[in-house]
């Protein structure tokens, strides 16, 4: 899905245009439609080195197209999450339904998880996530959420401001 407004569609090219030209590589799920398929477009179009993931019932399905890139194939979804955490340096997370909630609370889980955390970065067009940090941020208050956890989770306004954020909790993490 694109969302009903433009800004969607705009933020995800504009995320794989920063992601090419920032030098990063892009890993993700591998179908060319919806927003992803906007981020990987783009992202390819900046001649950005790509990697997809797919699991092997989606593309027995063919109902979806496989986007540019080397295609990783994996048999199910604890597989496809593997993957992605394994290829990947940070996460970065567009508006999304079910499916995206469910993968920021398995980076959510990696983070509590190792003692080298990779970034989380939430991207919240148009205050599509504010009800996401507000519940976090209840969590911490009420005691439920341990805030002497440091998640690397940080919600930016736009893609610049999310390349930033990886750049410098990269460099930062490296001494």
């Amino acid at each position: 899905m694109n969302g009903n407004a433009p800004i969607y569609a705009d933020t995800a090219k504009s995320l794989g245009k920063q992601i090419a030209t920032a030098g990063y590589g892009l890993v993700y799920g591998g179908c060319d439609y919806g927003l992803m398929g906007h981020v990987s477009w783009a992202a390819h179009e900046n001649n950005c080195e790509i990697t997809c993931i797919v699991e092997q019932e989606i593309l027995d399905l063919k109902q979806f197209s496989v986007g540019p890139g080397k295609v990783v194939k994996v048999q199910n979804n604890r597989d496809f999450m593997d993957a992605i955490n394994e290829h990947s340096t940070a996460f970065v997370i567009l508006p999304g339904g079910f499916t995206t909630l469910e993968e920021i609370l398995q980076c959510l889980r990696w983070s509590h998880e190792t003692s080298c955390p990779k970034p989380i970065v939430v991207i919240n067009v148009n205050g599509y996530y504010d009800s996401f940090k507000s519940f976090i941020e209840n969590g911490i208050a009420c005691g439920i959420i341990d805030k002497t956890r440091n998640y690397p989770l940080f919600f930016c306004d736009t893609p610049a401001e999310a390349i930033n954020a990886i750049t410098k909790y990269c460099s930062n993490s490296l001494h």
